[in-house]
C-alpha cells in the first residue's frame, strides 16, 4: 500500500513534507513585482487525504488564515 502512496505523491510533483504538531515551517517565495499595493493571503488546511483532487474539500479543515498588506515603493 505504501508504494501507491508514493506513486500518488510523485505524480503531484515537488511537495512539502507533512507538518506535524509543534513543527515550524518557513517557505521562501520571491515573486517578481512592480511598484504597487499587494495583499498576500495564506491558509493552513488540514487534509485527511492530501492525494485527493483539490476540489474535494469534504475532508479538509481550515486551521489558520492570515493576510499581509504590502506597499512596494522601489523599482
Amino acid at each position: 500500500m505504501r508504494w501507491i502512496t508514493r506513486m500518488q505523491a510523485d505524480a503531484q510533483g515537488p511537495h512539502e513534507s507533512i507538518i506535524r504538531a509543534g513543527d515550524e515551517r518557513i517557505l521562501n517565495w520571491t515573486p517578481s513585482l512592480t511598484r504597487g499595493t499587494y495583499r498576500v493571503r495564506a491558509r493552513l488546511i488540514y487534509d485527511l487525504n492530501r492525494y485527493n483532487d483539490k476540489r474535494l474539500t469534504g475532508d479538509q479543515t481550515e486551521m489558520y488564515r492570515t493576510s499581509l498588506s504590502l506597499i512596494l515603493k522601489g523599482r
